[in-house]
């Protein structure tokens, strides 16, 4: 039988090194600071931000954040400590199925900086489905991600971003959610509200009608990003109102 095209490989060796110290700059920043959020929305490479707040968008913040942060600080490290930390390079290389360079080793890398973040970079890319995957995983996080999201917009007005916000600090809704974001977000919640986790699959009835949820209102500066939405029932969605509502996930035991 034929593989799948769309399987990604889990690349565990790294990706939860990465994804706890993206969980940490999000939670409780202590590796560098607390600037490093508010850094991240205002950067100027960032130039779709806004239409990524109105609109779900398969690259989402998050997947941008895990690369700046990353990229940060491997950056960071390459200027300042990149001889003691070959080790570290080498794994995140050949994680990316890549070709580790021979001056890649503590005598020769402080004459190749430049190329090694470029290489770096690359290795990143293909790491980066494997980090967000087990990030969008975690609900608990997102909420908090996009909590870190609705500080900034909610220093927006309509007088700067008219098309972007229905009143100051308040995103327009998404008129229109695509398949693959209700498909993804009802498999990661297993066809259960995540509010009653009551189980709305519609295997057991047909008339059961699926909501998306944003765990963050929009009302109190949440965003249409994928990384807002979690599967309701229409009981909750309709009775939760502008409430910041979210559980951690619950999972039946294999045995």
């Amino acid at each position: 039988m034929r593989e799948p095209r769309n399987l990604n490989i889990r690349r565990t060796r790294l990706m939860y090194f990465i994804s706890d110290h993206v969980n940490d700059e999000v939670i409780s920043p202590k590796e560098i600071s607390d600037w490093v959020f508010p850094d991240f929305l205002e950067n100027k490479n960032l130039e779709d931000l806004h239409e990524r707040l109105a609109k779900p968008q398969k690259n989402t913040l998050l997947h941008s954040f895990i690369f700046n942060l990353t990229d940060f600080t491997n950056d960071y490290v390459i200027k300042k400590a990149v001889e003691v930390e070959c080790d570290y390079f080498r794994t995140l290389i050949s994680n990316a199925d890549l070709t580790i360079p021979s001056w890649l080793n503590e005598n020769e890398v402080s004459h190749h900086k430049g190329e090694l973040s470029n290489t770096c970079k690359t290795a990143l890319r293909v790491i980066l489905p494997s980090v967000f995957h087990i990030l969008f995983s975690d609900r608990i996080f997102l909420f908090e991600f996009q909590q870190r999201i609705a500080k900034y917009v909610k220093t927006l007005t309509m007088e700067q971003y008219p098309r972007l916000l229905k009143a100051d600090g308040v995103v327009h809704r998404s008129t229109y959610y695509p398949s693959w974001l209700q498909r993804a977000i009802f498999y990661r919640d297993q066809g259960r509200c995540q509010l009653c986790f009551c189980e709305i699959s519609g295997l057991s009835s047909p008339n059961i009608k699926v909501h998306l949820d944003h765990m963050v209102p929009l009302a109190a500066g949440g965003s249409n990003d994928p990384t807002n939405f979690q599967l309701a029932c229409e009981s909750c969605n309709t009775s939760k109102g502008k409430r910041e509502l979210v559980s951690p996930a619950r999972f039946e035991p294999y045995w």
